[in-house]
């Protein structure tokens, strides 16, 4: 049985994986909070819809692993088998130094989700697809940006999404098309929707106990090498997060 983001009573569920992210900066918080608090006086949104918390809000750069597209295979397996991969990713981001992660809000959009769509700048773009050319991750460029700030869990007629839609928007207007900064891009690991946790693909052990086979995590504290001919890194990362 696949995983699920979210149960039907609204509760965010067990939905574990590793992406590449650009999170909100922590002096924006106030600008970001408003957005929710935006959200959270609606009354459709909130008998309907379950709010994530501001500090989760990002927009991914890369996707790469969840373990709900694994159905066969154990969720500690996937990471031991990418190790190096992780170790690619985070020597790439130290090494060559992403430009300002600027983005534009362009609009709110409501379809099972409650999502900002956003465009990236041009900079932004050129070093992102530069990064999963090199490291092989181009399957997971998303094809658009956009930030996840809720999920639905309750039927609502797309008639009163589109109302509630467009009332939010005329709401949120004054901050469309304007620039805004997010947080350099990053490798993080989540056990749900609700909280991103940087990591630097080693010494952090990722899984919840109830997973850890045996009493070894070494592969999180290994030496930093070139990749050889042992090395698998074949299973395929684009896994979609939100």
């Amino acid at each position: 049985m696949s995983l699920q983001k979210i149960n039907s009573d609204g509760k965010f569920t067990y939905f574990p994986g590793v992406t590449i992210i650009s999170g909100i900066k922590r002096d924006e918080l106030a600008f970001w909070g408003n957005i929710y608090s935006t959200l959270l006086s609606n009354p459709l949104i909130k008998e309907n819809f379950s709010l994530l918390p501001t500090e989760s809000y990002h927009i991914t750069s890369i996707n790469l692993f969840t373990k709900s597209s694994f159905v066969n295979t154990p969720w500690s397996n996937i990471l031991k088998s990418n190790a190096h991969l992780f170790l690619l990713i985070t020597d790439y981001l130290k090494n060559t130094p992403p430009p300002p992660a600027q983005f534009v809000l362009k609009a709110l959009i409501a379809r099972g989700a409650i999502q900002l769509e956003m465009t990236a700048s041009n900079a932004y773009k050129r070093y992102i697809k530069q990064m999963a050319t090199e490291l092989g991750l181009s399957e997971g460029i998303p094809s658009a940006y956009h930030m996840t700030l809720a999920y639905q869990y309750k039927y609502v007629s797309e008639k009163r999404l589109d109302s509630m839609t467009q009332d939010i928007n005329a709401q949120l207007n004054n901050i469309f098309n304007t620039p805004v900064l997010l947080a350099p891009p990053a490798l993080h690991y989540f056990h749900d929707m609700t909280k991103f946790i940087r990591w630097n693909g080693i010494e952090l052990n990722i899984l919840p106990p109830n997973e850890i086979e045996g009493s070894s995590t070494a592969f999180f504290k290994q030496k930093r090498h070139d990749k050889g001919a042992d090395d698998d890194i074949s299973d395929k990362p684009g896994c979609t997060v939100s």
